[in-house]
């Protein structure tokens, strides 16, 4: 699978075509439903692969709300193992934006797909999150550490620059 690109349209294995422009997508797994996955110049979309009144679910997710993503791979019995491992995920995480609070809250989404699709999803998608315009490539952060109940200095080191890492972002603390 692949996504619009400079170079022109990858197919779903990763290969580039210069020819067509045009974005494209593939079915997988998540949570054990098909779904369609499209990278597109405007985002990330995941769709039901099947039209049932119980799951029409869509979730788009615009670039610029993407923070990054990451390869994942699993043991049959569930634990993380290394990369010769037989299950292979895509995480996409991402910002949600809550409505009815007006927070914003990082999620993400796990993706069950083979080696060469993940390998070729992440390339693109780094991609496009580096031409997002506005997005800092270096930050300053300041953190109080006796504010609140004193855990500013944790929250930072457990909670925020791991988003930050996988954002591609460089932080001075």
């Amino acid at each position: 699978m692949g996504s619009l690109g400079v170079e022109g349209r990858m197919d779903l294995y990763g290969s580039t075509n210069t020819h067509s422009a045009a974005p494209s997508g593939a079915v997988v797994r998540i949570h054990d439903r098909e779904k369609h996955f499209l990278l597109s110049d405007s985002g990330i979309t995941l769709s039901s692969a099947k039209t049932s009144r119980t799951d029409i679910t869509e979730l788009s997710i615009p670039w610029r709300d993407v923070i990054g993503c990451e390869h994942k791979q699993t043991s049959k019995s569930g634990k993380v193992k290394a990369e010769d491992s037989p299950q292979s995920f895509l995480v996409v995480h991402y910002i949600q934006h809550k409505v009815k609070d007006r927070k914003l809250r990082p999620a993400k989404v796990k993706i069950s797909a083979d080696v060469d699709q993940v390998t070729g999803w992440i390339r693109r998608i780094k991609e496009h999150c580096g031409n997002v315009s506005g997005r800092p490539k270096k930050l300053l952060a300041i953190v109080n550490p006796i504010s609140g109940n004193r855990e500013g200095p944790q929250i930072m080191s457990k909670t925020i620059q791991p988003l930050f890492y996988l954002a591609g972002i460089n932080t001075t603390v």
